[in-house]
């Protein structure tokens, strides 16, 4: 029997399943991750790139004044927006520059490219989802888990 052979072009990721019916089958699934066009080499995959996190965040200027609760909320608290998003981007694979994508996080739609220090684009297509479930547009919308401060316990709210 002639060796099968198999070309793969571009950067997918594969999953082998058993066919239905024979052992001897094999059946492959293949999904590809969106496609980053990159602002010096052009569109490539976005195994290519590594995620830089919020764009447009500026370190504050004298970080060592600020109490603990202070620096703990700059250093780990995101907006985590459900919809249209500012973010830094890595061509880690390629020419390792650094720029920022606005995109749709619900719909991984790329809406601009844009450098590194330049103001956000006025004018874009992208619009937040709106969700079947009226969900807030920032976190999970599941109300019975969000934390209430400043609210002290007395018999009338405490806990039971």
């Amino acid at each position: 029997m002639a060796q099968r052979r198999w070309r793969i072009e571009g950067s997918l990721s594969l999953a082998v399943l058993p066919f239905a019916g024979d052992a001897t089958k094999l059946k492959v699934q293949v999904s590809s991750m969106f496609i980053i066009n990159c602002p010096h080499c052009g569109p490539r995959d976005q195994v290519e790139f590594s995620y830089g996190g919020e764009a447009h965040r500026a370190r504050p200027l004298h970080s060592e004044q600020m109490s603990d609760e202070e620096w703990a909320e700059f250093l780990f608290m995101r907006a985590n927006t459900k919809g249209v998003f500012a973010e830094r981007w890595n061509h880690a694979a390629g020419c390792r520059s650094w720029f920022n994508m606005l995109r749709n996080t619900a719909t991984d739609e790329i809406l601009a490219i844009y450098a590194i220090g330049a103001d956000l684009p006025a004018e874009v297509g992208g619009q937040n989802p709106v969700t079947p479930c009226g969900e807030a547009p920032i976190g999970s919308g599941n109300d019975a888990a969000k934390i209430i401060k400043d609210v002290p316990l007395t018999d009338k709210n405490e806990a039971a």
